[in-house]
């Protein structure tokens, strides 16, 4: 591992935080252009003190999440793989995945994160961008999270470049074998050479081409473990990626985490758990038996919350804000979406045809995740 002079990791450790500062400034709804003076004015004030002794901080967890975020690194320990739902656009949702992965609780454990929102097709350059950290610009990325299943919820969150440009900044600290790899969890579909349903129904869909990436890619290596970030619809310990993985991965290596992203009225059910003023980790032997559950957990109806996770960690306080509809796609980006409904067609019988074409879903396995760089 390449040692780095005090003054060289001062300057990256500066970087670092700066980078942070921005995104959080700049991953608000509609912000006008002159509100942005504070994050400049913020990064400036940082870029000038950098010859000054950087005072310890963690700039990715906010006041208590990284204690959270070590309890959750923590179940690698015993488990091959770890989800936690996407965020759909949640700011505080997103703010602590992003605190685990700059974790070094995390880092020693795992390498690999798999994403609900980005389309691995572009996985060769999601790899120059975050693991050899070529200087490729970011909007260059944009093809991930449109040529999804939801461009209009994917493709209009600032959140989703704002995610990529933070894991490039963590990674800079990071020797190369340790750099975290994100791979893409959406539906594979090569936008570029599809014309009629027919060329569709060759790809699986998103939790289909999920549970295969798990089964195939990680499953057979039990040290090599995957962190997953999905709608946890799709992977609590009852969603239908969790039924078709379950072919070849025992439920005691999948470990669901539940997240309630604030305290809203919910005061006196999340005190069933842990303290509402303040983030923490519930694990399984704090997890309630019997509903009422606090709106977030939902999920588990009527059920013992352990029924489809296995912890529960709380995001503190603070009211969440949705950065849905952030931003607008172009007019370009727009067109090509309807071109692509419209090949769609009717999608009871697009259906059919792709889960009859379900034998060339993955003819290209095991090529088709590259190799690591």
């Amino acid at each position: 591992m390449t040692t780095l002079s005090p003054a060289r990791r001062s300057l990256s450790a500066i970087r670092y935080v700066a980078l942070n500062v921005f995104l959080r400034c700049t991953t608000t709804i509609a912000m006008p252009l002159g509100s942005l003076s504070p994050c400049v004015a913020a990064i400036a004030a940082l870029v000038a003190g950098g010859t000054q002794p950087l005072v310890a901080q963690d700039p990715f967890c906010p006041p208590g999440y990284a204690a959270v975020a070590d309890s959750v690194a923590a179940q690698f320990d015993t488990h091959q793989f770890v989800f936690m739902g996407s965020t759909h656009g949640w700011k505080k949702q997103h703010d602590f995945q992003l605190c685990l992965l700059s974790r070094p609780a995390f880092q020693r454990r795992v390498t690999d994160v798999m994403v609900e929102w980005a389309n691995p097709v572009y996985q060769n350059l999601v790899d120059r961008y975050l693991i050899r950290l070529e200087p490729i610009p970011i909007d260059s990325l944009a093809p991930l999270w449109i040529d999804t299943d939801a461009p209009d919820l994917w493709g209009r969150l600032t959140l989703m470049p704002a995610f990529y440009q933070a894991v490039r900044a963590i990674n800079e600290h990071l020797e190369p074998a340790r750099r975290i790899r994100v791979i893409g969890g959406c539906e594979p579909i090569d936008w570029s050479t599809v014309q009629t349903q027919e060329d569709v129904a060759r790809y699986p869909y998103k939790g289909n081409w999920a549970a295969h990436v798990i089964m195939e890619h990680y499953a057979p290596e039990p040290s090599h473990r995957l962190f997953v970030i999905y709608g946890e619809g799709h992977v609590n310990r009852r969603g239908a990626v969790t039924a078709e993985a379950r072919q070849k991965v025992s439920l005691d290596q999948w470990f669901m985490v539940g997240v309630i992203r604030e305290r809203g009225t919910d005061d006196n059910l999340i005190a069933r758990l842990g303290d509402p003023a303040q983030p923490f980790y519930a694990g399984t032997t704090r997890l309630l038996t019997a509903p009422p559950y606090p709106r977030d957990l939902a999920i588990a109806r009527e059920q013992p919350l352990e029924a489809v996770m296995n912890a529960v960690v709380y995001l503190g306080p603070e009211p969440d804000r949705s950065m849905s509809h952030a931003v607008d796609l172009t007019p370009t980006q727009l067109a090509e979406v309807a071109r692509r409904n419209q090949v769609k067609g009717d999608l009871r019988q697009l259906m059919q045809l792709r889960y009859g074409h379900r034998a060339d879903w993955f003819r290209a396995h095991p090529n088709d995740i590259p190799p690591r760089p």
